[in-house]
């Protein structure tokens, strides 16, 4: 059984929304473990990573994914209604739906139309005299991952 060291930092959100996916893996490495109690969002947590922690989160007869992430976490790291948030035949068959995707041949795909839509965007800024980068990648990413998927996306559908 592991020890659970418990953060020195009453709340560590902040922590979170600096560091986002390292936040987990960056503890883990100063406290020399795979796990630790901290809190979020003023909600005590456990975090957790590695091959067993893993195979934990994949055993639904022990673990619920619906509401366990924070709203606002959800919100900022894998939006509303993402397969980390489903439970049962949804989210096996969300997720069966994405990892027919994944594959060398797809992500190459993919690769290459991010790298298109990164220049195509890169040469409309430089005549701007202002960019809002968060905003702009947003949109790129969208556009590539909908023309990956085949998903027709109009302009006017797109925040911009």
């Amino acid at each position: 059984m592991h020890k659970i060291p418990h953060t020195a930092i009453p709340d560590t959100t902040y922590g979170l929304a600096l560091e986002g996916y390292r936040f987990i893996s960056n503890r883990c490495e100063r406290y020399s473990t795979d796990i630790f109690k901290t809190r979020l969002g003023f909600k005590n947590t456990i975090c957790l990573q590695g091959k067993a922690a893993a195979k934990m989160f994949y055993n639904t007869d022990h673990l619920k994914r619906e509401g366990a992430v924070p709203g606002f976490v959800q919100s900022t790291l894998f939006g509303a209604g993402g397969v980390q948030g489903m439970d049962g035949q949804a989210h096996r068959h969300r997720k069966a739906m994405f990892m027919r995707l994944m594959n060398k041949k797809n992500i190459t795909r993919l690769k290459k139309l991010t790298a298109w839509q990164w220049s195509n965007h890169a040469e409309k800024w430089e005549r701007r005299d202002r960019v809002m980068l968060f905003p702009e990648v947003e949109e790129l990413l969208c556009r590539s991952v909908c023309q990956w998927t085949g998903v027709p996306v109009a302009d006017s559908e797109i925040l911009q």
